[in-house]
């Protein structure tokens, strides 16, 4: 049965709305504070994905997996935004001030870059990034990105100099533009360096997350573009950019549960087939190697993905997986060596080539001083 998220489609039917009347008070006629009525309206959807997200990031493991923290911290983003964006409604509704930066909003919406950069940093390690980084290409991104950025940054923001009258407001002239260009290096890195490596039944929701980031960038960058120029209005088209960074956010998490349903559906229909004992083919001592290799490999699936990791190792046809994470008991009915391909070729399903590479590290870990082994990774 195909995965139907009832959520999705409310926040569809609201972003459509929501667009409808920003069309309306934008292009035709508008009341009083319309627009800021509006920016409220629209924060709502962060609201709604933050409380998703919280209930999400638990069945990824919590806060003892990857993706379970970077889950959590998207989370916090969108809860940060939603408090922001309802001290900045309250200061142009009740205290009549248009644009009230900087202000205690700002307090709120700053945070949001080291709780997404967190987020992303995470999630790119999932990805493989901390692989692919290693590479000359994986460098070289990694140094120029950041320095465009900061170029870009100096251009828009700093090159006509910065008023140090106002300490509270030089700060967040200064930090937001930096912070945003460190946010952004780190999306594009991402994006860039897990492009190849990144597979499986995760690409498309990883991607969704960096495309959604990008949108909260470029509506972020327009708007303190905007603030300093003294150009930026309620509900003009920098929150406009916004509702639809905010509809991208909480639509990119429900992907996540969208993939565990399907992971979940997978195991379901995937059902075990227990080999005949082939014990002889190996003797027990390569048995003992392949157990251990297998254990070490779940554990830092685990890491990752959480309870998944698993359950994707007892679909594994000559594999039986007892206990838990921290105390896990192996046993092979098969041949080790096949054991092992399939379980790999299982992992790749989730992250593809990325999942492959750390099923590579973590048998390297065990290998290493185990040189007459060596010919197991070869084969992988």
């Amino acid at each position: 049965m195909p995965y139907k998220s009832k959520l999705f489609i409310f926040l569809t039917i609201y972003f459509t709305a929501l667009s409808v009347w920003w069309v309306k008070f934008n292009f035709f006629s508008s009341f009083a504070s319309e627009g800021a009525w509006y920016n409220i309206f629209y924060g709502f959807m962060a609201l709604v994905g933050a409380i998703y997200g919280f209930k999400t990031y638990k069945a990824w493991g919590g806060l003892k997996t990857l993706i379970g923290k970077a889950l959590f911290l998207f989370s916090l983003g969108l809860l940060a935004e939603w408090i922001a964006n309802i001290i900045w409604g309250y200061f142009n509704i009740v205290l009549k001030v248009e644009v009230p930066y900087p202000s205690i909003a700002d307090i709120f919406f700053f945070s949001i870059i080291p709780i997404y950069f967190g987020a992303i940093f995470l999630l790119g390690k999932a990805s493989g990034v901390n692989i692919t980084v290693k590479k000359i290409r994986g460098v070289f991104v990694a140094l120029v990105i950041p320095l465009l950025m900061l170029a870009l940054a100096y251009y828009l923001f700093f090159k006509e100099g910065i008023e140090f009258s106002d300490t509270f407001r030089a700060f967040f002239d200064i930090s937001y533009p930096l912070g945003y260009s460190i946010t952004f290096s780190a999306t594009m890195i991402v994006y860039l360096l897990t492009q190849k490596q990144l597979g499986g039944l995760m690409k498309k929701v990883v991607l969704s997350v960096l495309v959604a980031y990008l949108m909260q960038f470029v509506a972020d960058y327009t708007f303190l573009y905007m603030a300093l120029q003294g150009t930026y209005i309620n509900g003009g088209f920098t929150d406009f950019l916004y509702s639809i960074a905010l509809f991208a956010m909480p639509v990119a998490l429900i992907n996540f549960n969208k993939v565990l349903y399907s992971f979940k559906s997978e195991l379901n229909h995937n059902q075990v087939i227990t080999e005949t004992n082939i014990n002889s083919v190996e003797n027990q001592a390569s048995l003992k190697i392949y157990s251990e290799i297998i254990n070490k490999i779940i554990i830092d699936q685990e890491k990752i993905i959480g309870p998944l990791a698993i359950e994707y190792a007892k679909s594994v046809s000559g594999l039986s997986v007892s206990g838990t994470v921290n105390q896990l008991e192996i046993n092979l009915s098969g041949n080790g060596s096949k054991t092992l391909k399939d379980l790999v070729e299982a992992y790749k399903d989730i992250f593809g080539n990325a999942s492959v590479s750390v099923v590579k590290e973590s048998v390297a870990k065990v290998l290493n001083n185990k040189p007459e082994y060596k010919g197991i990774l070869e084969q992988l």
